[in-house]
């Protein structure tokens, strides 16, 4: 995702797998970790982990599901292919924008999709109020 310049996410689509979606079978997606908090202008890495059950191989999409403005992920690979029965993990980087608005409260759901399968993987997340000053490069401060 990407911001549109006043805090509003915009959602970029993770790359289509190589391979078809799934046509039978579900899997789970676990995060690592089930709370946490990102501060302004900060990005935390987690690790996603897609576990296939009955029989299920296929490629699978990941995106944030109506995130919080502000905001965003990155996947690690950007695409993921379920070939076996094996588990695949993700690095999930989330990503919270300056002027992101902050939250005491806020529920963050990965979503994988496969053909219509799909699962979520929670993360509870904080983004702590605080000020956040920067500084253009070239700009002198003086203190009185």
């Amino acid at each position: 995702m990407s911001g549109s310049g006043d805090g509003t996410p915009t959602p970029t689509p993770t790359p289509t797998p190589t391979m078809p979606p799934a046509v039978q079978g579900s899997f789970t997606a676990a995060l690592d970790k089930a709370t946490d908090s990102i501060r302004l202008n900060e990005t935390k890495s987690y690790m996603l982990t897609l576990t296939p059950k009955d029989g299920l191989t296929g490629g699978v999409t990941l995106a944030l599901d109506t995130p919080p403005a502000g905001v965003s992920a990155v996947f690690t690979p950007d695409t993921v292919n379920i070939t076996d029965a094996n588990p695949v993990t993700v690095q999930v980087a989330i990503t919270v924008a300056p002027d992101a608005v902050s939250t005491t409260s806020a529920s963050l759901a990965v979503k994988a999709t496969s053909g219509a399968v799909s699962s979520s993987a929670t993360l509870g997340l904080t983004i702590p109020a605080e000020l956040l000053i920067q500084i253009a490069k070239g700009v002198a401060i003086v203190a009185i």
